[in-house]
This record gives structure tokens, C-alpha cells and sequence, in this order.
């Protein structure tokens, strides 16, 4: 019997059989923007090339169009895919290329003096 990958993810156990790309964490602050969202703060929690997990007290809508913003580059577009209290989900419409989320995640970092 091997052992079980383990996943914080807030979908619970049978997200980890839905991702397909390896997620790096972060903690990185970006700018979100959609249709019915006024322009905001969330925090990045984990990203991949596919997606990312975003913390915030917005109120999305699962299926909403968004874009983020992350400092230094231009806006990546994507659907929110699910929400569970303050985290949620965004599925980019556009893969990303690896050394972007590389660079988003080492370059991007909140600093440990701001991170609380």
C-alpha cells in the first residue's frame, strides 16, 4: 500500500484526481477585475499553469469571467470554477506558460514583514 498525496485543496480528496498540472504555493497579491466584481485585492494562494487558488471576501459567482493582475504583468483571463467560504478557484482560459507562474511566484512575493 503506497502513500497517499495529500491536498489542502477546499474541494476535498477528489480535487487532487481533477488537476492536471503541478501547482506551486505562493503568496502573492494581485488585482481582480470581472464584469460584476469591482476592482480588488485577492491572495494568491497556490498557482499552476492551468489555474489558481485565490483568497478574498468578494463575492464571485461560479462560472464568472475575471481577470488578474499581477505586478509587473499584463492580465491573465480566466472563469471562476468554485468557491467555498473566502477561496476560490480560477481556471485560466489561456494555459500559462511555466516560467510566467515561476516568475509570478518569485517575483511577486508579499513581504514576510506584510504576509501576516
Amino acid at each position: 500500500m503506497g502513500v497517499q498525496p495529500q491536498t489542502n485543496d477546499p474541494r476535498g480528496s477528489s480535487a487532487l484526481d481533477e488537476r492536471r498540472a503541478e501547482r506551486f504555493p505562493a503568496r502573492v497579491v494581485a488585482e481582480i477585475r470581472g464584469e460584476r466584481l469591482p476592482p480588488g485585492e485577492v491572495k494568491l494562494v497556490d498557482v499552476s499553469v492551468l489555474g489558481c487558488r485565490v483568497e478574498a471576501d468578494h463575492n464571485v459567482t461560479v462560472g464568472s469571467f475575471v481577470t488578474l493582475i499581477f505586478q509587473g504583468f499584463a492580465g491573465f483571463d480566466g472563469w471562476i470554477a468554485w468557491r467555498r467560504e473566502s477561496s476560490y478557484g480560477i481556471d485560466f482560459a489561456h494555459p500559462l506558460p511555466s516560467a510566467v507562474v515561476h516568475r509570478i511566484v518569485e517575483t511577486c512575493r508579499v513581504p514576510a514583514h506584510a504576509a501576516g
